[in-house]
C-alpha cells in the first residue's frame, strides 16, 4: 500500500515491503517515483553523490606559441619564419596575439624571440603573469635552450601530443587571425599607394607585428583602460 505526503512540492512515496518495515523513498519534484537525470532535486536527493555540472575548462595566464613559415625572405631583416605567441588571460577576455620575425627556426633566434614577447607582455601589465608556455611537440621549442629559459622564469612549460593542431588551438587560430589582418592591411595599403607590395618588401615585416599590435590594442582590463 502507497501513501503520498506533502514535501513541499516535492513527491515522496513511502512504500511498505512485504514482511518487512515501512521504506520511504528520496523526494522527488517531479511526477511518479522513478529517478530523472536532468532533475536537479533528483541529483540532489542521491545524498552525497553530487550533481555534475558540464562545461569546458579553460586555463589563464597561458602562452601558447607557433611558427609560421617559411616566407619569401624578406629584404633587409633577411626573415623567412613568424613567431606567433598569444596570450590567454582567461576569464572571458580576448586573447592577445604578439608577432616577432625569425631568420631561422634555431633555439638562439626563438629564445631570443620569446624573451622580447614576455618583456612586452609583462612592460604592458607591469608583473610577469604568463605561468604556463604551450606549444606543439617540435624541437624550435622543446630543445634545451627555451627550456632554461622558462626555468629561469618559473614558467611551466606544456606541449601537445604529437602533431594535433586543435591541442593548441590559441595559437593556431592566432596565426589566422595575424595572416587575416596582414592581408587586410596589405589591400587597403596598395589601393592606396597603387602600388603592388610583393611578399619579400621589408615593410611587410612591419605589417606582420602592426596587425597583432591592432589586435592586442582592443583588448581593456578590468578598469577599461588599452594595453596601449
Amino acid at each position: 500500500m502507497a501513501e503520498e505526503e506533502d514535501s513541499g512540492g516535492w513527491s515522496g512515496v513511502s512504500r511498505t515491503a512485504p514482511g518487512g518495515p515501512p521504506t520511504v523513498a528520496a523526494p522527488l519534484c517531479h511526477s511518479g517515483d522513478e529517478y530523472e537525470r536532468s532533475c536537479v532535486k533528483c541529483r540532489e536527493a542521491l545524498g552525497l553523490r553530487r550533481p555534475h555540472t558540464y562545461g569546458k575548462s579553460e586555463s589563464t595566464n597561458v602562452l601558447s606559441a607557433d611558427l609560421s613559415g617559411p616566407h619569401p625572405e624578406a629584404v633587409g631583416t633577411n626573415f623567412r619564419y613568424m613567431l606567433v605567441e598569444v596570450f590567454n588571460h582567461g576569464n572571458g577576455a580576448p586573447n592577445m596575439p604578439f608577432v616577432r620575425g625569425l631568420t631561422d627556426k634555431s633555439a638562439q633566434e626563438v629564445s631570443k624571440a620569446l624573451r622580447s614577447i614576455l618583456g612586452e607582455l609583462n612592460s604592458m601589465v607591469g608583473e610577469q603573469v604568463v605561468v604556463r608556455f604551450h606549444t606543439d611537440a617540435c624541437q624550435e621549442f622543446l630543445n634545451n635552450t627555451v627550456k632554461d629559459r622558462m626555468a629561469e622564469m618559473n614558467i611551466m612549460q606544456t606541449k601537445t601530443a604529437g602533431y594535433d593542431p586543435q591541442a593548441n588551438g590559441n595559437a593556431e587560430l592566432g596565426v589566422n587571425i595575424v595572416k587575416g589582418m596582414v592581408r587586410t592591411l596589405q589591400v587597403g595599403l596598395e589601393s592606396h599607394v597603387k602600388y603592388h607590395i610583393p611578399p619579400g618588401h621589408p615593410i611587410m615585416t612591419w605589417l606582420v607585428r602592426h596587425a597583432a599590435m591592432l589586435r592586442t590594442f582592443r583588448v581593456k582590463d578590468e578598469e577599461g583602460y588599452t594595453a596601449y
